[in-house]
């Protein structure tokens, strides 16, 4: 573990704890931007988030991912609150 330090998934640093995380997270734009995307009360953060998705190529992995897990924050191009109503309304699209 990280001996009590708080520590984020992508930090390169010699305590730092590294789930078992996809390979495709290794492919994706964000690696290493993980405060851009866990900023949903802004607007502002959330449309910057979603731009930088849009030009990610593992964008559509990544939202299936999200909807597969219950993810928070910004996954491929979406919020959490409109995955939600992805899975709700049972529009899903096929990933």
């Amino acid at each position: 573990m990280s001996n009590g330090h708080v520590v984020d998934m992508w930090s390169d640093g010699d305590n730092t704890f590294r789930p078992l995380r996809p390979e495709w997270q290794e492919m994706s734009r964000c690696k290493g931007e993980t405060e851009l995307f866990f900023n949903e009360g802004s607007p502002h953060a959330i449309a910057d988030a979603k731009l930088f998705c849009a030009g990610c190529n593992v964008r559509r992995i990544c939202l299936k991912f999200a909807l597969d897990n219950d993810e928070i924050g910004i996954w491929g191009g979406t919020t959490t609150m409109e995955r939600q109503r992805l899975r709700r309304s049972k529009k899903r699209i096929d990933l």
